[in-house]
């Protein structure tokens, strides 16, 4: 028997005059293809050559590149949409002409972990640089001239070089933060004075945030945010983000669900996962009335509040994996069609489970996990065993 590798599911094709880069095209689709040139110990941008084949990725990651000339990339016949990687290169000198010719591409540029000390001007020479990566302090002339910018993925930054041209980007859709500090006396986006009303998504990921400010004012359309692995224990009293559908505050230290109420009266998706809430009051969830999905997964919950989610009608996917109940919440009595996943708590199967059996076998109410105490699922316990228990109406 024949063992196919990797290469043989692919075509070769000539892109440059030293064959030193890997230059495939997939063996089903050979209009289209890649270019890969990472760790090669590169000094310079190689001199490509015209092809037959669109390309869709040119990689040079991890070479020796210090200069990229203008035009580099000009022979090439690129894909409508292409991703450039030149990360991992000592690059010292950027040519402005350095992407001429791009005019008709929309292009995803990886710019990180470089010698270079600004924003090159040669980021202005795309007519769609769609989006951009890039661990370079921003400059507010240049971001106001990327007017096609719709992503900007920042990394390894310090607070004003990361901020001093976000708040410039014209277009801007989809803004991520990754390891980029923020003094605790400073407010994030202070420098902006402007609502950036295009922008729809932000994420910040370890970016030691503890509270999170109200950005409502600048981001008044945000549909989405995520805050993961921030720090975060609190969220200022006066956010109001009603257009946000997807909220992500996992991984931080609150010890509570903070407020939200009708300040996120469009709210769907919650996920509070891995933090320290160990208690369900009353309430938490006020206002929320488009809620479907809940993770509290990951959290010493060990009480849950019998009217935690009375405000909740919608609510069909609720995530409790590794708490610490005891038992199915009663909460969920409000609902009529649920998934909830109970599984890696301690809970207990006895009969005082026995008001869930109407709900499992007559309502869509499906939950997922084992007794501690029985060799059984706990929606079989409650199907089969439960039914000789006397069993309780809901309510």
């Amino acid at each position: 028997m024949t063992l196919r590798t990797a290469d043989s599911y692919k075509t070769r094709f000539n892109c440059q005059t030293e064959p030193l880069c890997r230059c495939y095209s997939p063996a089903d689709n050979t209009k289209y293809g890649t270019i890969n040139c990472s760790y090669m110990n590169l000094t310079s941008v190689p001199r490509f050559v015209p092809s037959t084949v669109y390309i869709t990725q040119v990689d040079l990651r991890n070479n020796n590149i210090r200069r990229v000339d203008a035009l580099a990339f000009v022979n090439l016949s690129l894909a409508s949409t292409v991703d450039i990687y030149l990360d991992e290169n000592p690059i010292e000198v950027m040519d402005d002409m350095a992407f001429g010719g791009l005019h008709n591409n929309s292009v995803n540029l990886h710019l990180r972990s470089t010698q270079l000390k600004v924003s090159p001007k040669a980021l202005t020479g795309f007519n769609n640089l769609y989006s951009l990566t890039t661990d370079l302090p921003l400059d507010s002339g240049i971001s106001a001239d990327l007017g096609s910018v719709k992503l900007l993925n920042l990394y390894n930054g310090s607070f004003g070089h990361a901020l001093n041209g976000t708040c410039h980007f014209p277009n801007l859709e989809f803004l991520m933060m990754t390891y980029v500090s923020f003094p605790i006396y400073v407010s994030p986006f202070s420098q902006c004075t402007k609502p950036m009303t295009s922008l729809r998504y932000v994420s910040l990921y370890f970016t030691a945030l503890p509270v999170v400010p109200n950005l409502g004012k600048l981001f008044p359309y945000l549909t989405g945010l995520s805050l993961r692995y921030d720090d975060v224990y609190a969220l200022s009293t006066d956010i109001n983000l009603p257009n946000l559908t997807r909220l992500a505050l996992s991984d931080n230290k609150l010890t509570s669900v903070p407020w939200l109420s009708s300040n996120f009266e469009r709210l769907q998706k919650l996920d509070l996962s891995n933090n320290r809430i160990s208690v369900i009051l009353s309430g938490s969830f006020s206002g929320l009335s488009h809620l479907t999905n809940l993770d509290l997964s990951g959290n010493p919950i060990s009480v849950i509040a019998e009217d935690a989610f009375k405000a909740t009608p919608k609510l069909n996917h609720f995530n409790l994996f590794q708490g610490e109940m005891t038992t199915v919440p009663r909460a969920i009595r409000h609902l009529t069609q649920l998934y909830i996943n109970v599984a890696s708590n301690p809970i207990q199967c006895t009969c005082d489970l026995a008001w869930l059996h109407h709900a499992v076998t007559s309502w869509d109410i499906r939950i997922s996990g084992f007794c501690q105490n029985a060799q059984h699922t706990i929606n079989d316990y409650i199907s089969l065993i439960v039914a000789y228990c006397q069993v309780q109406p809901i309510g």
